[in-house]
């Protein structure tokens, strides 16, 4: 049978760098084993000051030392990608560089480490089409392909709305039916609260037999005018491996 994938040393963060650099956490994790894949998803944004336009912040460097672009929204420019890194003794913490805009419109970053992961097959990442329309208890997430057996990881995250709706908070989000949740900020994930209206960020899972599609997917959130923002990863397990027993 192929590989079962596990999913540990998890981590988001929701507050903005207080300087120009971020830590890219590489933990080897307990019981570190070839092949572990430590991921990464993250997300900036600043607005221009008075006019309060939203801009997008590069990072440097695009990618992180080490780690490769599964997606990458525009390298050097605009921070939105999923990177990842098979994991190696002797790794350590580097630090990526962000600009320090006049305002932080949005920071979300999430790390997990995946185990079981066919080395061989790259993990596929993309972003998200989510829609959702104020007020209603849930944000739908539209179908992605799952290309073959593996785990599907999602990155959910919202701000308040730039436009300014009404009401224009963030708020909290919860898990969608027939999900597993890996890590999440205080208030959403399996401490969903309805009613709470801070930034969140969530990062859930979904193991797939077979090739086929998530569907589109209602995450329940609470009641507000948020923009969301997310990105996913697809990641296939390692192959079963064959022992063969010979007659002495």
């Amino acid at each position: 049978m192929p590989a079962t994938i596990s999913f540990f040393d998890m981590a988001v963060n929701i507050t903005p760098p207080t300087g120009y650099l971020q830590p890219v956490p590489l933990t080897l994790g307990p019981n570190w084993q070839p092949n572990d894949v430590r991921m990464l998803f993250v997300s900036a944004s600043g607005t221009s000051g008075s006019d309060d336009i939203t801009l997008m912040e590069p990072m440097f460097p695009d990618p992180p030392t080490g780690f490769t672009a599964a997606y990458s929204l525009d390298p050097g420019a605009e921070t939105r990608g999923v990177y990842y890194r098979y994991l190696q003794p002797g790794d350590s913490d580097t630090s990526v560089a962000f600009p320090k805009p006049p305002a932080w419109r949005d920071f979300n970053f999430a790390t997990i480490t995946a185990r079981g992961v066919n080395p061989s097959v790259a993990p596929i990442a993309a972003p998200l089409t989510i829609s959702y329309t104020g007020g209603d208890p849930s944000a739908t997430v539209s179908s992605v392909t799952a290309p073959a057996a593996g785990d599907m990881v999602f990155m959910l995250a919202n701000v308040p709305d730039p436009e300014g709706g009404s009401p224009f908070w963030a708020s909290s989000m919860g898990v969608p039916t027939g999900w597993t949740p890996l890590v999440a900020t205080d208030k959403s994930g399996t401490t969903y609260f309805s009613y709470d209206t801070n930034p969140a960020l969530e990062v859930i899972g979904k193991n797939f037999a077979t090739s086929g599609t998530t569907g589109s997917v209602a995450v329940p959130v609470a009641s507000g005018a948020p923009a969301f923002l997310g990105m996913y990863a697809f990641i296939q397990p390692a192959p079963d491996v064959s022992v063969t027993i010979g007659a002495a």
